[in-house]
């Protein structure tokens, strides 16, 4: 019996509809044979991710002319041409390949840099801190921070393309979405409750890399009307008549206004 032969060496995971691995993803090829092959141990075939070598270990396959190898892409792992894989990439690794009794034939051309295999793991900056446009702030100033809008607009500058993420004071409970077109946001957030709240953003980029949370802006809500009481000005029947003081004096309660 003739020794098998590799006829081919190809990516087979999926990249997404960008093309693109991020951290954690998971990088398959598929080494086909010409005949059913079996394997013990763990052979591997080498990937070239942005001029380093990374070694794809054996998965499955065994009994089959179809050998599946995998790599976990990791942090700081990035390649803007597509991975690739050198010629007679596949290694042993003290396993065995065969059919029959006779060793497997390992050599195999070169895979060129694949553009729908690239690889980016680097995060976006942090946008910058979300901002009250001047329409969304209705206290006593453009810069107070108060507003009784309590779905107000946020803008501010963050990587193009990306996905920018409002997040409310928990820094977990998402507030609204938008796109950073030309490299600003625009973003009208859900109903917010009265009372004080620290708004951060995050960029996703479009890999599906996070940045970290931008600086923090406290905005405080209060559209709630205030209310007022007013005490009976003359104790007893409440009346002033002709024989009483005409200088009357009114005083009572409020909740829900400011000071001054």
């Amino acid at each position: 019996m003739a020794a098998a032969v590799i006829e081919s060496v190809a990516f087979t995971s999926n990249a997404g509809t960008d093309n693109t691995y991020i951290a954690g993803n998971i990088v398959q090829v598929t080494v086909t044979f010409d005949q059913a092959v079996d394997v013990t141990g763990t052979p591997r075939i080498t990937l070239n991710i942005g001029g380093i070598l990374v070694q794809a270990d054996y998965e499955s396959g065994s009994g089959t002319t179809d050998l599946v190898f995998s790599y976990t892409i990791q942090a700081g792992q990035n390649d803007a041409d597509g991975i690739s894989i050198g010629a007679d990439a596949l290694s042993l690794n003290g396993g065995t390949i065969k059919n029959g009794g006779d060793d497997a034939d390992l050599t195999h051309s070169p895979v060129a840099d694949d553009p729908s295999h690239l690889v980016d793991t680097s995060a976006p900056a942090a946008p910058s801190a979300p901002d009250l446009v001047a329409g969304s702030d209705s206290g006593s100033s453009n810069s107070d921070n108060i507003t009784n809008d309590d779905t107000p607009t946020v803008t501010g500058t963050a990587e193009a393309g990306s996905t920018v993420t409002i997040y409310d004071t928990d820094g977990t409970t998402v507030l609204g979405t938008g796109i950073a077109t030309g490299g600003t946001y625009s973003i009208t957030l859900s109903t917010l409750s009265d009372g004080a709240h620290t708004l951060t953003a995050k960029a996703t980029d479009t890999a599906g890399n996070t940045s970290v949370a931008s600086a923090g802006l406290t905005v405080t809500i209060d559209t709630l009307a205030p209310t007022i009481a007013i005490t009976t000005p003359i104790a007893g029947d409440g009346i002033v008549n002709a024989a009483e003081d005409n200088t009357v004096t009114v005083s009572g309660t409020t909740t829900g206004v400011e000071d001054g």
